[in-house]
């Protein structure tokens, strides 16, 4: 078929769009990869990356996706989906020594090529446990993309429970030229066959990224993005992550902070910026320092930090941890903080600018303070540490990352 009917056409019979030409004409509009007339099979994102999930037994839950799939460059494409919550895709008991891996798929079943019928399945096929279990093939299942997979334990009774663990695995598409999401860089650095200047959407950081021909690139002048905080770090008082990523925070705060990310993820960002604000009900200060995993880095004299005030007056510490850029304590202060190379393994530089009060009272202070770790770290997160303020009436604390 040197060149297929297109969509639509009709008239003898030979000019008649047949399935096979309409197939082909749908993966027309879909991503393609480097060998023509392939495209990337999945699904289309819809604002949630989990499509499977586990149950109170031995089954999993789908949610309503679409997407698209192909068994080879010379079958065209099937679009398709599923349109409604599957509440219970029932697998077989837990293994009785050792674990397997399930993989939850989505095959779009042809009659002409399979028998049986055309009813597309969401169905799930069980490895062989083993000490290092091996997840199990598709290849039964032409065309068939995998949505999903769990690890399943011995005496588990429970997808949702002990001995299952979960991994969203469907891979994402989208239109010819679109912008393909993936969950994090990892997932995004396994598809090597894109074309170049593909565009890419990292869904942990918000960032796009274009293949430049062997590697995902930011970017240039993608701008500034909020970053949204994923793990809370810290203790005493109220603290929360908002619904916007940021950091709320009120009372006996002695400490707050939080993990914002992968450092893949955050490596893509040349400028990170921390925005701080507070309000004590007495006179206080704040220290900060760089985290990894949840652990701040409290190596002695590794943080230089020197400070310049409105009144010409200049300090330099070297401690434990970077210090707030002055000497007094006042109640209120809002911080602007960048952090160069917070994500690379190289030392992290920071500028600080702001301004610390005690609620108009005599007392207005500038401060500009800069600095830089001496360790050649890649971290993931900061943590302050709130000294002498007692209760706090409020505060918040919003990242933004710059490429």
């Amino acid at each position: 078929m040197p060149a297929y009917v297109g969509t639509g056409i009709y008239g003898n019979a030979v000019g008649v769009t047949t399935p096979l030409a309409f197939k082909l004409s749908l993966a027309a509009g879909l991503t393609k990869t480097t060998t023509p007339l392939v495209i990337r099979p999945g699904l289309f994102y819809a604002g949630n990356a989990n499509i499977i999930g586990g149950t109170g037994g031995m089954a999993y839950s789908v949610i309503a996706f679409e997407g698209a799939t192909q068994r080879s460059a010379s079958a065209g494409a099937v679009l398709g989906g599923n349109d409604g919550t599957i509440a219970s895709l029932a697998t077989t008991a837990a293994p009785g020594s050792n674990s397997r891996i399930d993989i939850v798929y989505w095959w779009n079943r042809e009659f002409t090529l399979d028998g049986v019928d055309s009813v597309p399945v969401i169905g799930v096929v069980q490895g062989t446990a083993a000490a290092v279990p091996v997840a199990p093939s598709l290849a039964a299942f032409p065309g068939a993309i995998e949505i999903g997979r769990a690890t399943v334990a011995a005496g588990a009774v429970a997808t949702n429970g002990a001995g299952v663990t979960i991994t969203q695995t469907s891979p994402f598409t989208s239109s010819d030229s679109g912008k393909v999401p993936f969950r994090n860089t990892t997932e995004m650095n396994l598809w090597t066959t894109a074309l170049t200047d593909q565009l890419a959407l990292d869904l942990s950081s918000q960032i796009t990224l274009r293949w430049n021909g062997s590697a995902w690139a930011a970017v240039v002048g993608g701008g500034t993005v909020p970053i949204t905080a994923t793990t809370l770090l810290g203790a005493g008082g109220t603290r929360a992550i908002d619904a916007d990523g940021a950091i709320s925070f009120s009372g006996a705060v002695t400490s707050v902070g939080a993990t914002l990310g992968t450092v893949a993820a955050l490596a893509v960002f040349k400028k990170i910026v921390a925005v701080i604000e507070y309000q004590g009900s007495t006179a206080g200060s704040h220290t900060w320092q760089l985290a990894l995993a949840g652990t701040p880095n409290a190596t002695a004299s590794s943080y230089l930090t020197k400070a310049f005030t409105d009144s010409g007056t200049q300090t330099l510490a070297t401690g434990t941890s970077f210090t707030h850029g002055y000497t007094g304590s006042r109640r209120n202060r809002t911080r602007t903080i960048e952090l160069f190379r917070l994500a690379n393994a190289e030392k992290t530089r920071f500028v600080d600018g702001g301004v610390d009060d005690d609620d108009g009272a005599s007392i207005v202070q500038m401060i500009q303070s800069v600095g830089n770790h001496t360790q050649t770290v890649a971290y993931d997160g900061v943590l302050f540490t709130l000294t002498g303020l007692a209760t706090l009436s409020g505060g918040r604390i919003r990242f933004y990352g710059h490429i």
